[in-house]
């Protein structure tokens, strides 16, 4: 006799996305800054900053005092995510000025299959194997490689008779809040 795997009817949400074929996954950040101002800020030696560019580095008079450290310009990108974390929160509570951090996140557009318009999930009902008659969840039965079904209690191969609900067939019969 064959064991009918029902849909659990409280697990059928429509897909928001339903017959997309393109998503857009996020890559990761990319954390560029601008620095100007007097003195090579320590955060510059940490390995996780990669310093692209530097324009300026000249001494010039600070109230009417020439300045040791130097004025700096200097364009350059961060790689260490949690410096990166550390230094845009710092920068937005004013405490490195003249540091401007820019975060950027880009996308990669993926083109798929289209998607189904709901999504839903099936009981792991019982279900019997016919060699050696235990009863084993479906969701424990392994496959093969050709995804033919294996008993996990006897190895038997393709001893179990079940088939599971259609989504069509219940979309027909009832009515979904």
């Amino acid at each position: 006799m064959t064991t009918l795997i029902k849909i659990i009817r409280k697990s059928i949400k429509r897909n928001p996305h339903a017959f997309s074929t393109t998503s857009y996954i996020p890559l990761r950040p990319e954390t560029t800054f601008k620095y100007e101002g007097f003195g090579k800020p320590e955060w510059l030696d940490n390995k996780g900053v990669y310093i692209g560019e530097i324009k300026a580095e000249r001494i010039i008079p600070a109230k009417g005092k020439c300045s040791k450290k130097g004025y700096f310009i200097i364009e350059g990108h961060i790689i260490d995510e949690g410096l990166s974390e550390k230094l845009y929160r710092e920068c937005t509570e004013k405490k490195h000025p003249g540091l401007n951090i820019n975060v950027e996140i880009k996308t990669q557009e993926v083109h798929h299959i289209s998607e189904p318009e709901y999504f839903y999930k099936h009981k792991n009902s019982l279900v019997e194997c016919s060699e050696c008659y235990a009863k084993v969840r479906a969701n424990d039965i392994r496959k093969d490689e050709n995804m033919v079904d294996i008993c996990p209690k006897c190895g038997g191969y393709d001893t179990f008779d079940y088939k599971y609900e259609k989504l069509d067939d219940i979309l027909k019969t009832e009515i979904l809040i």
